[in-house]
């Protein structure tokens, strides 16, 4: 986790392009099945070589703490 200033090295959201979810979406962590809300989106190269969309995540209640995570692990279902 890294704290929120931090953020300002990244580029401008995706915000809903290219299948991501918008800036301010609920998403559920698929494995912790934690709540979290979008801050924003970014393309991230990974060690394949290929493009996947990540996401700079803040729990629900939190202001301390941003999560960053790729869109693999995420849902806006509430997992079971």
């Amino acid at each position: 986790m890294l704290n929120p200033s931090m953020t300002s090295v990244l580029p401008d959201s995706l915000n809903g392009l290219h299948a991501s979810y918008p800036d301010g979406a609920s998403v559920w962590n698929l494995h912790t099945k934690v709540k979290y809300t979008v801050l924003f989106s970014f393309f991230l190269l990974n060690s394949e070589r290929n493009y996947i969309v990540c996401y700079a995540l803040m729990k629900a209640g939190s202001m301390h703490n941003v999560l960053y995570c790729p869109s693999t692990f995420l849902t806006d279902v509430e997992p079971k």
